[in-house]
C-alpha cells in the first residue's frame, strides 16, 4: 500500500492564480509517480511552505536513492 504519511501545510496558504495551481498540483503528482515508481517507496511526505512571497514544495521519500555522481558524469 502506497501512503503519504504526512502533509505539512502553513498556517496560511496563499491564494494563487487557477493556472499556477494546476501546474503545482501536476507537479506534485508527478513527483508522488516518481517516488512510486522509482524509489520503490511506500511513504512520501509532502511539505509546503511559504517565505517572503515565496511558495515551495518539498516531496520527501525513503526510497532506494540513486548515485548522483553516477548521474552528473552522463
Amino acid at each position: 500500500m502506497r501512503t503519504c504519511r504526512a502533509l505539512n501545510l502553513p498556517e496560511r496558504v496563499p491564494v494563487i492564480a487557477d493556472d499556477h495551481a494546476l501546474l503545482l498540483f501536476q507537479s506534485v503528482r508527478e513527483l508522488l509517480l516518481n517516488v512510486s515508481k522509482h524509489a520503490k517507496s511506500g511513504e512520501a511526505w509532502i511539505r509546503l511552505a511559504t517565505r517572503e512571497g515565496e511558495l515551495t514544495i518539498e516531496v520527501v521519500d525513503k526510497g532506494i536513492g540513486f548515485d548522483s555522481a553516477a548521474v552528473r558524469d552522463s
